[in-house]
């Protein structure tokens, strides 16, 4: 089995030099759409090797990248060897065999891969047997579950940033009490809405440490002993903390708001 890449500019230079049987080889591109860089497998018989081609040629139909084409035409080459060496091919390996192949660029080759290179490999091999199965042209995947033929690895923080729009979504309905159109929400059942809504932008625009929220937390407490006195205007009352900060031995003073504010 041979590996070629479709390069049309060369089909046209030597259009005049192929065979009798080979006519229209431009003709033939341009009718099923092959763009360049398609990874083509030939058999010792000169004709397509399938299923293999068959899914090249649909990740061109989807616009994938040539070079990442060309990354995963080897992977597909190197699977396809040890197979042979094994007696099968893509279409007829079992979970063994898949594992098998894994152990061997991992372990028992001369130089052995990286988990990180492997998983790229592990990815190629995954997404072939989805489109095999998707196809009808396997009944079931060899690998009873895919996430494992991967090394396992987390490299980074799965992570996805919310928009200012989702923020203030989140803010106002999900911490705020609101109705998606501003309402009030009377069906809401958090506590202390505003108290809620006010630490969401703390946290986001001044960037606190983690440390220094210890004392943001306790106005929302009225200490032990202490006088709540709630006028017409619910004035924030004074009282101790009971505790002497690191630089001074009298007691620090905190304010808080009381509960019906």
């Amino acid at each position: 089995m041979d590996l070629y890449f479709v390069k049309r500019p060369l089909v046209e230079r030597y259009a005049a030099a192929l065979p009798a049987g080979s006519a229209g080889a431009v003709e033939l591109l341009d009718r099923r759409v092959i763009p360049d860089g398609t990874p083509v497998f030939l058999g010792g018989d000169m004709r397509p090797v399938e299923p293999v081609c068959s899914w090249f040629r649909h990740l061109a139909h989807r616009n994938r990248d040539p070079e990442t084409m060309r990354s995963y035409a080897y992977v597909v080459s190197r699977l396809m060897d040890f197979l042979a060496a094994r007696g099968t091919d893509v279409v007829s390996a079992t979970e063994a065999d898949l594992v098998a192949y894994r152990h061997q660029r991992l372990v028992l080759q001369q130089v052995p891969i990286g988990e990180s290179t492997w998983d790229r490999e592990a990815a190629t091999v995954n997404g072939l047997y989805d489109w095999l199965v998707e196809q009808g042209r396997v009944a079931r995947r060899p690998l009873r579950l895919a996430k494992r033929y991967g090394s396992g690895m987390v490299r980074e923080m799965q992570v996805r940033h919310l928009t200012i729009d989702q923020y203030l979504y989140f803010r106002d309905v999900g911490l705020g009490g609101q109705d998606p159109d501003g309402d009030v929400d009377a069906g809401f059942r958090g506590w202390c809405p505003h108290r809620g809504q006010a630490a969401a932008e703390l946290a986001l625009l001044t960037g606190m440490r983690k440390r220094e929220w210890s004392s943001v937390l306790l106005p929302g407490w009225a200490p032990v002993g202490a006088r709540i006195r709630c006028s017409s205007g619910c004035r924030p009352a004074r009282s101790t903390g009971g505790r002497a900060t690191p630089t001074s031995r009298r007691p620090r003073w905190t304010w808080w708001t009381p509960i019906c504010c």
